[in-house]
This record gives structure tokens, sequence and C-alpha cells, in this order.
């Protein structure tokens, strides 16, 4: 395939950019006081002609050895991808596309995403078949990922060849609903509005509030919440439909998606670390959610900017073992050290926090009576969160090893806003590992152990705080080996 052009459904995801651009129009043309027709008009044919430009310049060629991508209207830029380079390949299919067999793909490196230019908007699906083919006959693991190589071997000759996992709609209205990230995003956004219309409702339902009672306020706040959690139920059926994780040899397959249908196929000796996910709420009802940590990972966003694939959105306790030796066989489930911070740091997750009390308490020397009894009740509200969740950190904090050689795993337990995590990382995936100590710290004896693994294009430090320090050297001695 030599400088070959997109398919013409590249047009499809090119409208459906323009289609943003209307309220942006709108915007610019009351802003500079010109007809909102004119603006739109203007605005949308100049991007219509750059569109069109950009899609008979850019040629893509699949050599023997790399992809080429060639792009630009004035300045001219040439991508060489080479097959042995790329970490995995991402496919999308748009419902309207699927009768055409047209789908996107996005190739995504160690050093590069597809938002370099790395994406083919608009191919056919036997292009993307082609591709996997060629980069398969390219994938060679590196000396530090030989090991690791021979351990996968030797846990795939104990499991089936071709196991399959397929989350119902069941599960997916399940996960949606003990997976709080989505709802904490929404009153994240909530409390960012400002501006003269958002002041004025503000202003309207505090008015209204006035005249409510107690239980009226909390009926709406509870209505209020469970009409958010719906909609982030419609917005991960649509996202996560017929979710697949199949494991096929030396590969795992994700495949999910509604409107979008959306396919990834991972290399298992590229995967940095594994992470097992538990909320509070999760934890009642023993479920969680195991993710993918790749060395390139743009599709999803975790805290540091990046979300990591779901491997198995919903995974109950009694089948963790079984499930997380399916697909991730070479990674140890029995460890036989475990550290854990000592029960100063339970005051210390409580202490750090704390200064939040101070926020009503304050403000009830600025109140009347009715206001203080109301900001008394968030101070407690406050100070019971905050010592739950130091409880909870504590409680969660962890650090366990299988063994004292270059061949084993640690597991590192963190939380974060009462929700737990458990990474499973092999020695082979540290990049590095440091002891951090503030000065307080060195005269209590503490130390966080902090272990920096590859995530998306750059790098991920997972902590454990608060380790006593002959604790945190013993970690760090086992790295260092």
């Amino acid at each position: 395939m030599h400088n070959k052009l997109l398919s013409p459904f590249a047009f499809v995801y090119y409208i459906r950019g323009l289609i943003y651009m209307v309220p942006v129009s709108f915007l610019i043309a009351s802003w500079i006081h010109i007809n909102s027709v004119m603006m739109i008009s203007i605005i949308l044919t100049l991007l219509f002609v750059s569109d069109a430009l950009s899609y008979f310049y850019f040629r893509y060629s699949i050599l023997d050895d790399q992809i080429v991508i060639k792009k630009g209207i004035f300045f001219k830029k040439t991508i060489h991808i080479p097959f042995s380079r790329i970490q995995s390949i991402q496919h999308n299919q748009l419902f309207l596309l699927k009768p055409f067999n047209i789908e996107s793909i996005k190739i995504e490196t160690a050093g590069k995403s597809s938002e370099d230019g790395n994406e083919l908007t608009a191919v056919n699906v036997q292009v993307g078949e082609y591709l996997e083919q060629k980069h398969r006959e390219f994938v060679h693991p590196t000396s530090d990922e030989s090991v690791v190589e021979e351990k996968q071997q030797e846990a795939e000759e104990t499991t089936s060849s071709d196991n399959s996992y397929t989350a119902g709609i069941k599960d997916i209205v399940l996960f949606s609903f003990t997976n709080l990230k989505l709802l904490y995003f929404f009153v994240f956004l909530l409390s960012r509005f400002s501006g003269d219309f958002f002041s004025s409702a503000v202003d309207d339902a505090a008015n209204k509030l006035s005249h409510m009672s107690v239980a009226v306020i909390i009926a709406s706040v509870i209505m209020g919440v469970l009409l958010a959690q719906t909609l982030v139920v419609v917005y991960n059926v649509i996202k996560y439909f017929d979710f697949t994780l199949s494991k096929k040899d030396k590969y795992l397959e994700i495949e999910m998606g509604l409107l979008s249908r959306s396919k990834i196929r991972v290399s298992t000796n590229r995967i940095q670390s594994v992470l097992v996910e538990q909320n509070l709420l999760q934890k009642w009802i023993h479920i969680s959610t195991v993710r993918i940590v790749l060395a390139t990972d743009e599709s999803s966003k975790d805290d540091s900017g990046k979300e990591l694939a779901i491997a198995l959105p919903n995974l109950f306790a009694k089948d963790f073992s079984k499930r997380f030796k399916e697909y991730f066989g070479w990674v140890p489930l029995q460890y036989v050290e475990s550290f854990k911070p000592t029960i100063r740091a339970w005051w210390i997750f409580s202490r750090n926090l704390s200064w939040l009390v101070l926020v009503p308490i304050i403000s009830m020397c600025f109140s009347d009576n009715e206001v203080k009894i109301i900001l008394a009740l968030i101070a407690v509200l406050i100070l019971l969160l905050i010592v739950g969740n130091a409880h909870f950190k504590y409680k969660s904090t962890e650090v366990s090893l299988s063994g004292d050689g270059k061949d084993d795993s640690m597991v590192i337990n963190t939380s974060r806003l009462l929700n737990k995590r458990q990474y499973y990382i092999g020695w082979h995936q540290v990049q590095a590992m440091r002891i951090r100590q503030s000065i307080w710290m060195k005269k209590t004896q503490l130390a966080h152990i902090e272990v920096i693994i590859r995530s998306g294009m750059t790098g991920k430090t997972v902590t454990a705080k608060y380790l006593p320090v002959k604790v945190a050297q013993k970690v760090y001695d086992w790295y260092r080996q």
C-alpha cells in the first residue's frame, strides 16, 4: 500500500468537528456584533475548505517494516512509524459507517500518540487487519522483557488459549452505580460555573430553598443525585455496550461501544502494571474494577490525565482469582512479605486535612444564629469525613513483595478519596524507585516509597506513604539488586 488516500467517508469525521463550531460561531458573532448567520457561514466555509485540502494532502503507505504518513498543506510533515515501536492499535467504528466497513485507526507508540498525527481517520477495515498482521510480525521482547515473556508463556500453558469475558447490561449498570468518578466530575463542573446567569440561578434557588422544609430539601438533593447518576449509567451503557475481553495467545483484545465501536489489541508484554480499584461502595458489595497500565494509552484518563484501559469493569470477589489468572497469569497473587505504615500514619492522614474544618468554623463568626447551627453541622460532617478517610487510607496503604529476585513482583496499595488502588508491578516494569523524606519525617523515622512506571507517554508515580524507614529501605534494596 503506497501513497494511499483516506476513504471519502473521512468527511463524516470532519463534519462532526464542524458541528461543534456552530455554538462557537454564535459567541464570536455576539462579541464582534455581526450577523450570526453570516459568521457561521464564514467559519464553516473556511473550515470545510481547510478540511478538504487536508484530506487531499494526506497520504499513508504501509511498507514491509513501517507505516509512513504524509500530511500538511503549507508545512509538510512526514511521520515514520516502525512496526516494532507500536505499542497498540486502536480501532473505532461509528455505527453509521459499519455497513461500509469503514473505521478509524489510532496508532500509539511509546513516544507519540494519535494527537501527533498517528491516526488514519477513515480507512477500510482490511487496512486495519493488514496493519495488525504486520505489527504482530515485528513484536519482539527486549532483553529486559525476556523474563516477563517466559513467565507469560508458563502462565499460558495452564490456561485456555482463547478466553473470553463479556459484560452484560446488568454488569455495566452495576459498574456505573458503584463507580462514582463521573458523578464527582459532574459536581466539580457545577462548582466551577460562574457568571451572571449562574449567579442569578443560585440566588433564585437559595430563595426557593428558604421556603422549603428540610424533608423537601433532602428529597430534592436525592432526586438530583439520582438524575446525575442515571445520566452516568446511560453514558456508560453507550460507551461499554457489549464489552468483551478476549485473550488470544499473547494478546488481550478489548472491544466495546454502541454508537462508536472501539477495539484495541494489546500485547501482554507491553503491559506495565495491572491496577485493581475498589471504592468504599464496591468494597461493601465485594466487587472491583481491573485496569491495565500501558506504555501509552490516550484513550482514557486517570488522575494524572490519562484514562486507563478497563480490562474488567465489574469483577466479583468470588471470581477474582479465576479471572485474574486467566488474563494476567504472569502476575502472582501470593506474596511472601507485606509492609504497612505505622499507627502514627493514621494521625498524619487526619492532620493533613484538618484545616478544612476551620472553613465553616471561621464562617460562623460572621453569621447569624440560624446559619451558625448549619455551619456547625457542616463542621462535624467534615470532621467525620476526614477521620473516616484517614482510617480508610491507613488500612489501605501496604507494600508487598512476592520474593527477593528480579523475576518477582510487588504490589502497592494506596487510596484516594475512599478509593483503594492496588498496583501489581513486575521488577522489570519499574522505571525508577526512590525514598522520600521531609525534615519532620526524619525525626519520626518515616518515609515515602515512590515507584515510577511508564504510563501514557510519560511516567506515573505510585507512592506508599509513611512507612517505617527500615521497611522503605528493604523495598528499595529489592529494586536495587
